[in-house]
């Protein structure tokens, strides 16, 4: 075939080593990087004491956001990766006796592009969430679960000298995760301080799919893979109020958060794939490491009425993640 004509011709180890990964599926961990990224992304007004306000007999409250994200990947036993991603959502809440429950939801896009290659996987992501949020004084604690489904588009593209392919899969997939935490707030007149921690769990079951397009000689198979992450959180805020401290008159509010995330459990699913009447290979998923993170948070408003914005970085496979999040809240 065109394609074993193309090896055949390779005589240095760079060519035949990036001929490779253009034959290689999706497997470094990118899909499940943009997913839960987003997601997490969307989760985090729940942990903010003074992220939803409400109607003005005080039980009903509601929000809209915006998110953004974005990180890498650098080759090491698997492929490297670059994500990038934007998502928009909304929730709505009611104050019982019992603390606040409400629910969310949030479309979330998210790209995956291979750094050593042409291939990319964009994903289009729909999750309903359903959470319960306890405020008593400087004590907060919420708890979330949500599920997602996802549709996933993959394109690879292999090109040597003048022969050029390129293949498509289309595979659905469900995103599950779990979540809780707790804040305490220290006033201190206009300064605060706010120790947090938290846990959540992720779970990501992909569907196999068959590519076409690519001649019997690109096209793969690939099986279906389920991935998992638990993590723990610990994080301190630190704020400062200017502006008036009556919220009537106006207010904003800057704060800065540092902590770590920590793994404590899951790991990748392996991938399975297999060329036309070819035997099975298996992909064998890398470990996902550790992080420390950082974000600041500005927003103001009034009684009725807030914006804010926050930025985030977080240490993940020896890169720097980013977010970004857009809220809008006002009282009806």
């Amino acid at each position: 075939t065109d394609i074993a004509n193309a090896y055949l011709g390779i005589n240095d180890g760079s060519t035949l080593t990036a001929n490779l990964r253009q034959m290689l599926p999706d497997h470094a961990g990118g899909t499940f990087e943009a997913v839960t990224a987003g997601s997490r992304a969307t989760a985090r007004i729940l942990s903010d004491p003074n992220g939803i306000y409400r109607t003005k007999d005080g039980r009903l409250g509601f929000w809209l956001q915006q998110v953004a994200f974005g990180s890498a990947k650098s080759v090491g036993s698997t492929a490297s990766y670059d994500i990038n991603g934007w998502g928009a959502g909304g929730g709505v809440e009611y104050l019982t006796d019992l603390g606040a429950f409400g629910g969310s939801l949030a479309y979330i896009h998210g790209s995956d592009s291979s750094g050593s290659s042409n291939n990319a996987v964009d994903s289009d992501q729909y999750e309903l969430a359903a959470h319960w949020r306890g405020q008593w004084g400087p004590l907060l604690a919420f708890a979330r679960l949500s599920a997602a489904t996802i549709n996933f588009a993959g394109t690879r593209h292999f090109e040597n000298g003048d022969v050029v392919r390129t293949t498509n899969g289309k595979w659905d997939g469900k995103l599950y995760s779990a979540t809780a935490g707790a804040s305490y707030q220290l006033q201190f007149n206009r300064f605060s301080l706010r120790p947090a921690v938290g846990i959540d769990y992720y779970r990501l079951k992909e569907d196999g799919y068959a590519e076409a397009g690519g001649g019997d000689a690109f096209n793969l198979t690939v099986l279906g893979r389920t991935s998992d992450e638990t993590t723990a959180n610990g994080t301190v805020t630190a704020g400062y109020d200017f502006g008036s401290l009556n919220p009537v008159d106006g207010w904003v509010r800057l704060e800065l958060e540092g902590g770590r995330r920590q793994i404590i459990g899951g790991s990748l699913g392996d991938t399975t794939a297999y060329f036309k009447d070819g035997d099975q290979f298996t992909l064998v998923s890398e470990d996902r490491t550790n992080g420390w993170t950082g974000r600041a948070r500005l927003y103001g408003g009034t009684d009725t009425f807030r914006i804010g914005g926050e930025f985030g970085a977080e240490e993940q496979q020896d890169h720097v993640a980013i977010s970004f999040r857009a809220t809008v809240n006002f009282v009806l």
